[in-house]
């Protein structure tokens, strides 16, 4: 690997970087691994030519001048897993057409301290010409809220509150400004609230649409 230039004036600066054999590994779990990888700056332009990456032990990711392609890429997350698939064409990064497709079954998600869920998920991306599509699927397999709130009445009476929320700044996400959103949420056992305030089952049953950037609850 070799670098020259101004770090304060990276956008100029040029780099040349080859890889051979490289191999990431956690704790013996191979993660990452590739015959080679290269890449170069000069003159503000980034090159890299095409490689292939085995990711976990499954999957394949292949990058061309034009795409990036997803194969078979399946982990294990605790209890759950999930699976990967699908392909982005790009215009020097730039998504320009996406067809991707996620699977997760019993997939554990933690907010430490505060709750616990585990859902099934089946989401599919799909897009061209600078629009896109997302259509989402959940199943509440069970869930918990459990964190106490502190509520002082006193604070609540002597302190001021803003009545009107400044406006939200728009998600900017290059060419998901406009994805569309088709989001149904289910449930297989309610959801539990359990904390100082109150014991609640809830049991959802929700459609989601609209946009990224201005979602609509139905």
């Amino acid at each position: 690997m070799q670098a020259s230039g101004n770090i304060r004036d990276a956008a100029n600066a040029s780099a040349d970087a080859d890889l051979n054999a490289f191999h990431l590994l956690f704790k013996d779990i191979s993660l990452i691994q590739s015959d080679r990888m290269a890449a170069k700056l000069a003159n503000q332009e980034l090159i890299i030519p095409e490689f292939e990456l085995a990711l976990l032990d499954s999957g394949r990711l292949r990058l061309t001048t034009d795409s990036i392609h997803i194969d078979a890429l399946r982990g294990l997350l605790d209890t759950g897993s999930f699976s990967l698939n699908g392909s982005i064409a790009h215009e020097k990064f730039t998504p320009t057409q996406v067809n991707l497709s996620i699977d997760a079954k019993a997939l554990p998600l933690e907010v430490p301290d505060t709750l616990a869920v585990l859902l099934n998920g089946d989401i599919k991306i799909t897009g061209d010409h600078r629009t896109a599509a997302a259509r989402v699927e959940i199943v509440l397999l069970e869930g918990v809220y459990y964190k106490d709130v502190k509520i002082s009445l006193l604070q609540m009476a002597t302190s001021r509150q803003r009545t009107v929320a400044p406006a939200a700044e728009p998600a900017s996400i290059p060419y998901f400004e406009t994805l569309t959103l088709n989001i149904a949420v289910s449930h297989r056992q309610p959801f539990v609230v359990q904390n100082n305030l109150a014991q609640l089952e809830i049991s959802p049953e929700l459609k989601i649409g609209g946009s990224l950037v201005h979602p609509i609850v139905k």
